[in-house]
């Protein structure tokens, strides 16, 4: 026996309707959560990849710092040896250049014919 609602359905039609309703709406509920489900699992897959992402530009950061570090101090080492070379040329040529003045002066004092030393600006050493 069905009774009439108010309505003018029968309590079985809305009992149906409830429980379809109860259905349908657990359905939903189940594919809200899927879809955010899958939005919130997508976030945290961009998260770990941009961990990882931050994680190698970081290290590649810190291996060109390190690089670049290593190229200046050994810049900084030769420079240092090319200037130290330079200076010990600069000594020597002058030291040469007096040696040079005193042999053609001592040549001279026994009669020989000896020019002037060339400079020795100009000559590689």
């Amino acid at each position: 026996m069905t009774a009439l609602t108010p309505t003018g359905g029968s309590d079985v039609q809305e009992w149906a309707t409830v429980l379809g309703s109860m259905v349908g709406g657990g359905a939903l509920a189940e594919m809200t959560r899927a879809v955010f489900g899958r939005r919130g699992q997508r976030v945290d897959n961009v998260a770990k990849l941009e961990a990882i992402a931050t994680g190698l530009a970081e290290k590649a950061t810190k291996a060109a710092d390190d690089r670049v570090a290593q190229i200046e101090r050994a810049f900084a080492d030769h420079k240092q040896e090319t200037e130290e070379a330079a200076a010990r040329r600069r000594v020597a040529a002058v030291a040469h250049a007096e040696w040079d003045q005193m042999v053609a002066a001592e040549l001279r004092t026994l009669g020989a014919s000896v020019p002037p030393p060339p400079p020795l600006e100009g000559v590689a050493l």
